[in-house]
């Protein structure tokens, strides 16, 4: 009986467990029986966050980028040089400095420009005044002193060097050939000059120099075997062959013959005639290409000569020789 009884409480209990989820809309999970076991979901969650956070930053930078290069692009067409105006400027500076010259030819040549007639130094100081810069006389030059006649022939303007651009002060340098009475003499001067407003003023006294270079800085010598080509030389009779090809080649070459042509890509000289030939070198190059070196003497008018050296790259063909290069063209 008390078996039987608990059966049915069992049985009820069951029963009211089956009413309580059915009721309740939930049902009892089933058992996980997958042996992958995933990652908690916190590892994938820094995962997304890191990698919106880098989208973030590589958005932010291409903003950055482009609005940089673009406000670059705004500035550049800003400051767009203007082609005709740069070429004015150009121009406009070209001839300043071309008229800075020509006013100190002028000064140069009045202050070489004396006679000892007796109303002639005031002439000549009022000639010169109007190139000084105030406070400077022209008896402060030193070139007044003088009881003979002097006077400028020839003038050639040297360099300009700026002293200070901001105050636009410079130094004109000037060769002068002149005379004093009956003798040439030649000097070399200093002018140092304002240029400004299109007004020279010299703004202290001419200075005598000489710009010949007492000792050169450049040591290089001369060396006949500077510019040969390597190779092996030339000998017995394909040198003869050469010999006479080139003879032939410069005889066309002198006189610009037509023929030149047949036998060379180059152009030749214009009515000359060949007098002597001489080849120093003549080499074959691993490229079976010959090197040949020497000089040539041509005239113009018999009795009046000139040499000259040469190079020539010759390439050997089924019946002669072609000129492919002379003196490195």
């Amino acid at each position: 009986m008390k078996n039987q009884k608990k059966g049915k409480q069992n049985k009820k209990k069951k029963k009211d467990g089956k009413d309580e989820s059915f009721f309740s809309g939930q049902e009892k999970e089933p058992q996980n029986t997958r042996a992958i076991r995933f990652a908690p979901r916190t590892a994938m969650n820094i995962f997304s966050g890191l990698f919106v956070f880098l989208f973030v930053i590589m958005c932010v930078v291409v903003l950055l980028t482009f609005g940089r290069t673009d406000t670059l692009a705004r500035l550049a067409m800003s400051k767009q040089v203007n082609k005709t105006e740069l070429i004015e400027n150009v121009n406009k500076g070209l001839v300043a400095t071309e008229q800075m010259r020509y006013e100190g030819e002028v000064v140069i040549e009045k202050l070489f420009t004396q006679t000892q007639k007796a109303d002639e130094e005031d002439s000549w100081k009022e000639g010169i005044t109007p190139y000084l810069s105030v406070g400077l006389s022209a008896d402060d030059l030193g070139f007044s002193n003088t009881r003979i006649d002097r006077n400028a022939k020839e003038i050639k303007f040297i360099k300009a060097i700026t002293v200070s651009e901001k105050e636009h002060f410079y130094r004109l340098y000037y060769d002068v050939r002149f005379t004093e009475g009956d003798t040439w003499k030649k000097a070399q001067i200093i002018l140092p000059v304002c240029y400004k407003y299109g007004e020279l003023k010299l703004i202290d006294r001419p200075q005598f120099t000489n710009t010949t270079v007492s000792e050169s800085k450049n040591k290089v010598a001369f060396n006949e075997s500077r510019f040969i080509t390597t190779g092996e030389d030339v000998q017995g009779t394909e040198k003869d062959k050469l010999d006479e090809f080139i003879r032939s080649f410069f005889e066309l070459y002198t006189a610009n013959d037509e023929k030149l042509g047949l036998i060379s890509n180059v152009k030749g000289l214009e009515d000359a005639t060949l007098e002597n030939i001489d080849v120093k070198t003549l080499i074959v190059d691993g490229k079976g290409m010959y090197h040949a070196r020497g000089t040539f003497s041509f005239y113009y008018k018999e009795g009046s000569s000139f040499t000259s050296g040469f190079e020539l790259v010759i390439k050997p063909t089924k019946e002669s020789y072609f000129v492919i290069k002379m003196n490195g063209e």
